[in-house]
């Protein structure tokens, strides 16, 4: 039996579930509670960056658009877009840098597994 549910509400359904499953990937590496990274308005530097590592994640890894990261995320699109800014120029130090390797592989590989047990 085919999924009656129209495919760009499918397609929301996949984006909100890929920034949820970043969120969760963020909380157990940086070790943050879940609920901190939720968080609607500012936390402590810690939740931040691991707010922003999953941000950058759903839009890099998830190919999902900075609006619909914004609306997940209870954020702004341009802070969002400020938050992956900031990722990204931390790439310049080693150590960040393969941190944020090891949560892309981490997050390609969950991609994988969610592609290939999605019913045909």
């Amino acid at each position: 039996m085919r999924d009656a549910t129209p495919p760009l509400q499918n397609g929301f359904r996949r984006a909100r579930l890929l920034c949820r499953l970043a969120r969760q990937i963020a909380s157990a590496f940086f070790d943050v509670p879940l609920v901190e990274i939720e968080r609607p308005n500012r936390a402590a530097a810690a939740s931040c960056e691991a707010r922003h590592a999953a941000m950058y994640l759903a839009n890099v890894v998830f190919q999902i658009p900075l609006v619909v990261i914004a609306q997940e995320f209870g954020r702004d699109r341009t802070s969002v877009g400020h938050a992956i800014r900031r990722v990204e120029d931390r790439r310049d130090d080693p150590p960040f840098d393969h941190c944020l390797e090891r949560l892309e592989a981490l997050a390609a590989s969950c991609l994988t597994l969610l592609d290939e047990t999605k019913p045909e």
